[in-house]
């Protein structure tokens, strides 16, 4: 099995589950990515990771590196040379020291200088990583404080108004990130999935192309390249532009304020009128690959790498979600939030069916102890009838030695019975003892048995109602199943959720309908303790007529699925082949086979 599936290692895979939203903003030039991601991440407090940035960082990273190493003190000698060497022999060499190891950042940012300064592209296996990395920080990332456009420094907290709720937003932990602009091929897209998932179908088509064709594996052995694909991303937005002269003339009419950095757009997003001097010192953005041949080309080079990327996230269930950015700004902006309102709704619905499955699971326990208590009422109450029945035959015995009819051997004898020869009569006195300690035993018996059918009758109705919670916490999590349809990972964890809190409830279910045999056969007992308190006289052969007893779920099995186990469960399992051999054999048997084949 190690041979026919490509393992993953989860503990080598960012863990980036606890980030509520995992976002991409993909699409063509100028069709509004960057304000998209710029507005999700102020909404939802989310980092941007752009590539550009983030190799802009990675740089800066290996320029300090270096510096670093440069200002560093050489290594210091060896405190004793080393010793002269035999007559004949070659001269020890000094050992060098080990060089030190660059953070990963400067590593990678080391590779993108070499790449660059020999004019190769960025690598793109180095920029995933970057991404990556820069999806892990994103965890303790918090966002840059506002500038106040006139000063250029930090803006102060805006002081709530009297009586208004304090906005908490400061306080709330980060909420993840959004990619801007990338994945921009299909060769990334890959790439970038198999770092946080460890998706890898070139290495599952190479098991598929090396399966047996004279001996084939069972299908169910072989992975299923055709499946539903599930990505680590929440939603991939791909913007789009239905008329392509739009994207010259949003080229054409962004405008810089070099103070803040926020870039306008003089028609789609213009400058807000009522801050004084800012139209004043806008810039036009100086971007050679602004101008209107720039722009062909780089409609042109996305229209070549657009269909396979989008036919790679159509793949993903629910993962692509496709805006039309032709329209005005606004419009594409609420686009974008309302997706990421969807999937944090998802994982609401998420959170809202774990909790039900826990609510049903505590249910669940609560029944299961309820009927183990109604159960051990049940035995309390029978074992007191029994008890109960047994004081009364002793105590009808003992009203027989005193009216004389000498009927010591059994209750309900013949009356005109008499003493053996020779014996000596019963002392009347203590026949007297005997006969009300049984009448007390029979009493105290009674009021065990009343108060044991009391309790498994409690027990039953805790049992109950722990039931019915269970069943209102599956419909709450049933109720919750709509949100989750958005995303096709919280559909997956949601039904999961939703499955376990059903098997719960049916479990809590049947605890209760054994509490309920219980109680009642509590009640039997208890009606056989009064019938026999209240008879004269009692048979010697009377029983208490009890319920029948529970009988045991193993009991319930036929004999048959026993029988029905392997003959060869008891035999000692064969070791596992070590992988190692396991290739071997392998390599032999693909040897074999071609030599057939051909």
């Amino acid at each position: 099995d190690e041979l026919a599936r490509p393992k993953v290692d989860p503990s080598g895979l960012p863990d980036l589950a606890a980030l509520p939203l995992k976002l991409a903003v993909v699409g063509a030039p100028f069709s509004g990515k960057t304000c998209a991601a710029q507005e999700l991440s102020k909404r939802y407090r989310l980092r941007v990771l752009e590539p550009e940035a983030l190799i802009g960082e990675a740089m800066k990273a290996a320029d300090a590196w270096n510096a670093q190493q440069a200002a560093a003190p050489p290594p210091p000698k060896p405190a004793t040379p080393p010793p002269e060497p035999a007559e004949g022999e070659q001269p020890a060499l000094p050992a060098e020291p080990e060089a030190p190891k660059p953070p990963l950042k400067a590593a990678l940012g080391l590779q993108l200088k070499a790449a660059l300064q020999e004019g190769r592209d960025v690598p793109d296996d180095a920029l995933v990583q970057l991404v990556v990395m820069g999806m892990e920080e994103a965890r303790t990332w918090t966002p840059p404080p506002e500038l106040d456009p006139k000063t250029g420094k930090p803006k102060p907290p805006a002081k709530p108004a009297k009586g208004a709720p304090v906005d908490d937003d400061a306080n709330k932990p980060p909420q993840g990130f959004v990619l801007d602009g990338f994945p921009r091929t299909l060769a990334q897209a890959q790439l970038l999935e198999r770092a946080l998932t460890g998706l890898d179908l070139t290495s599952e088509q190479a098991v598929l192309d090396n399966a047996s064709r004279v001996a084939p594996p069972p299908p169910e052995a072989l992975p299923q390249l055709a499946r539903p694909l599930l990505s680590a991303l929440d939603a991939v937005l791909v913007l789009s532009l239905a008329d392509p002269g739009a994207a010259l003339k949003r080229a054409l009419g962004r405008r810089l304020d070099p103070l803040t950095g926020k870039v306008y757009h003089l028609e789609f997003d213009p400058p807000p009128a009522n801050d004084p001097g800012l139209a004043a010192r806008l810039k036009e953005v100086a971007d050679p690959s602004n101008d209107s041949a720039q722009v062909q080309h780089r409609l042109t080079a996305h229209l070549a790498t657009a269909k396979p990327l989008d036919d790679w996230h159509k793949r993903f269930n629910r993962l692509r979600r496709p805006i039309e950015g032709s329209g005005p700004l606004q419009e594409v902006l609420a686009s974008a939030s309302d997706v990421a309102n969807g999937v944090l709704r998802a994982k609401a619905a998420v959170a809202s069916c774990r909790a039900a499955a826990e609510a049903a699971l505590k249910a669940q326990a609560a029944a299961e102890k309820a009927q183990e208590f109604a159960e051990l009422a049940r035995g309390h109450a029978e074992g007191a009838a029994r008890e109960l029945l047994t004081a009364k035959k002793a105590e009808i015995q003992a009203q027989a030695l005193l009216d004389g009819t000498g009927d010591a051997g059994g209750a309900g004898g013949k009356k005109d019975a008499k003493p053996a020869k020779g014996a000596s009569p019963p002392d009347p006195a203590a026949v007297e003892v005997l006969k009300a300690q049984a009448a007390a035993k029979c009493a105290e018996q009674l009021k065990v048995c009343r108060g044991a059918a009391t309790d498994a009758a409690g027990y039953a109705e805790r049992a109950t109602t722990a039931a019915t919670t269970a069943a209102e916490a599956v419909e709450r999590a049933k109720s919750s199943l709509g949100d989750a349809e958005v995303s096709a990972s919280a559909e997956t964890e949601a039904q999961a959720a939703a499955a376990e809190a059903e098997k719960a409830q049916a479990a809590a279910a049947e605890s209760a309908r054994k509490a309920e045999i219980a109680k009642q056969a509590a009640e039997v007992a208890a009606r056989e303790a009064d019938k026999f308190f209240q008879a004269e006289t009692v048979t010697p052969d009377a029983q208490v007529e009890l319920s029948p007893p529970p009988v045991a779920e193993e009991a319930q099995q036929p004999e048959a699925a026993a029988a029905a186990a392997p003959e060869e469960a008891g035999k000692p399992q064969p070791a596992p082949i070590p992988v190692p051999v396991a290739g071997a054999l392998l390599q032999e048997w693909h040897a074999l086979e071609a030599s057939y084949l051909h």
